[in-house]
């Protein structure tokens, strides 16, 4: 299909069986023809992402040391782990945590549901807090912590694809633990602004696809209006008088709707434009 040349590694999971002899006399042996090249058997998919590239023959160093450190990576997360009585599970994993989506990926994409494999900055976030609440938890200083999770996000990079959101994410992470070393601050919209200028400088063409636009355009909305928005539902004089639980859960009712309703009308846009439909009731 024209991704894998001759010389490359890849993993497959499929169907081998080994190349049928004649059924009648006289019939072309194709099965000698085939042991001639060197060609014992054949190999069915059912999808194409069952084929992944494990190394390039012609790859980089760096390349090659990348996709070594992957595999390590999901050799951990197996471990333990009986392959033969756990396909689904471990699938499931490598697609959630490493974005690996592997043989889900059809399925999920038949069905509409892509996006729940994704890996987006919610994963770094949850990533983030823990290695810092653990380097607390240890008793390490604030700027300590800040070191470990700046650490734990730079290898976390290096082990998932290189997608737009998680890149944003893992840029606007490390701005703000450098800051917090440095015992500075950081704007969460200048932290966002470096990971445009970053990430352009190294796919220009970037700009123009949806799923940069939408990534940036919808954290920017966030960042910029949710505050406002969340002000507006529930005014502070009206529910900020004596807090209590009741007034508690009010404020986390206002959030969570004014996040949605700036993501969903900053995204609204930029959906219709790309992909020529609109979803009223999908925020």
């Amino acid at each position: 299909d024209g991704r894998v040349q001759p010389g490359d590694r890849v993993r497959c999971r499929g169907w081998l069986t080994p190349i049928k002899r004649p059924m009648n006399p006289g019939e072309r042996d194709f099965r000698r023809m085939m042991a001639d090249e060197g060609v014992t058997a054949r190999l069915s998919l059912k999808d194409r992402t069952n084929c992944t590239l494990i190394a390039s023959a012609g790859a980089s160093p760096i390349a090659a040391w990348h996709g070594r450190l992957q595999r390590a990576a999901q050799a951990s997360l197996h471990l333990g782990m009986d392959r033969s009585q756990s396909t689904t599970t471990a699938a499931l994993l490598d697609a959630l945590l490493l974005g690996d989506l592997g043989e889900l990926d059809g399925a999920f994409r038949r069905t509409g549901l892509a996006h729940l494999l994704a890996i987006s900055g919610m994963h770094l976030a949850i990533l983030v807090a823990g290695a810092w609440w653990a380097a607390r938890l240890c008793g390490g200083s604030p700027r300590k912590a800040a070191i470990v999770a700046l650490v734990t996000v730079l290898i976390y990079l290096l082990i998932i694809p290189a997608a737009v959101p998680v890149l944003r994410a893992g840029i606007m992470t490390a701005a703000a633990c450098v800051a917090l070393c440095a015992g500075r601050r950081v704007s969460a919209m200048a932290a966002l602004a470096l990971a445009a200028i970053v990430l352009l400088l190294w796919r220009p063409g970037d700009l123009f696809s949806a799923g940069f636009q939408l990534s940036f355009v919808v954290v920017a909305g966030l960042v910029a209006f949710t505050a406002n928005v969340s002000r507006w539902l529930a005014p502070p004089p009206l529910i900020d008088a004596g807090w209590t639980w009741r007034t508690w859960l009010r404020r986390l009712a206002a959030d969570y709707m004014a996040v949605t309703i700036v993501a969903w009308s900053v995204s609204m846009p930029l959906i219709a434009y790309h992909f020529q439909i609109v979803s009223p009731l999908s925020g």
